[in-house]
């Protein structure tokens, strides 16, 4: 299995290590899908890691285009697009892929939520028709237990990072 994320994925990286233990782990903070803002890309990393010829992906990217205002939505919308496009076909036929759909619900930044809600239906509107394909909405899991993300609203909070691994060990099985 391959995962491929930002900070969220960094923050539970040892645990990973530990709890899945065959698992390639490529996360770096502030990373965007597509368009560099802070760092690089999730699309930048597709072709080495494609070398792996892994089974199953999984994604968890699209928090950073959200809180990049810089951004536009069609910009993003552009991005996501190119990666499902380009993941498609650095990847077997038979790979697996689950995106996290992103979770911004901090109190001080109404308009980063309302951004990061449009995020999550490009990301779901953008799915290929591949049979293999599905989301964990990590939004839906945030909104009904908040004490899964710290007082930022978005990073894993101890409890969180607890529940993150479960997501991802459900989806490795």
């Amino acid at each position: 299995t391959i995962i491929l994320g930002d900070s969220i994925v960094v923050s539970i990286r040892n645990e990973i290590a530990k709890e899945l233990p065959n698992t390639i782990v490529n996360a770096y903070r502030s990373r965007t899908v597509a368009t560099s803002v802070l760092t690089d890309t999730g699309l930048a990393q597709l072709e080495n890691l494609s070398m792996v010829k892994s089974q199953h992906w999984i994604v968890e990217l699209g928090t950073n285009d959200a809180w990049s205002v810089s951004l536009t939505l069609k910009q993003i919308q552009i991005d996501i697009q190119r990666f499902a496009k380009r993941l498609l076909e650095v990847t077997p036929n038979k790979t697996c892929i689950t995106w996290i759909l992103p979770a911004i619900v901090s109190p001080v930044a109404p308009n980063i939520q309302k951004r990061a809600a449009s995020v999550r239906r490009l990301l779901l509107d953008a799915k290929p028709k591949k049979q293999c394909w599905a989301f964990i909405n990590w939004h839906d899991e945030v909104k009904a237990n908040r004490a899964l993300v710290g007082r930022d609203g978005v990073h894993l909070s101890p409890t969180g990072k607890i529940r993150f691994m479960a997501l991802l060990k459900s989806v490795i099985k």
